[in-house]
């Protein structure tokens, strides 16, 4: 069910029609996953480095978007 909900979104996004309607935390989250792509480490740290990154800069987003914005950008990839 999860992954459906994933694909699901991420189809959604790709319907939108400008980069304005996304919200600031999936940008950013886009941006960090691409930047931490690079690195020589296991997925379970990337994963926890982009998440701890994302709680710092927007405290007022639960913790579950932050997770799911993760996950959208990892299947943009």
């Amino acid at each position: 069910m999860k992954n459906f909900i994933i694909r699901f979104l991420v189809w959604l996004l790709g319907k939108l029609e400008s980069p304005k309607d996304l919200p600031p935390y999936l940008e950013r989250a886009a941006v960090l996953v691409a930047a931490i792509d690079k690195v020589e480490q296991g997925g379970e740290w990337k994963r926890h480095q982009v998440y701890a990154r994302l709680i710092k800069e927007f405290p007022q987003i639960s913790r579950k978007d932050l997770g799911l914005a993760i996950e959208i950008a990892v299947q943009k990839l």
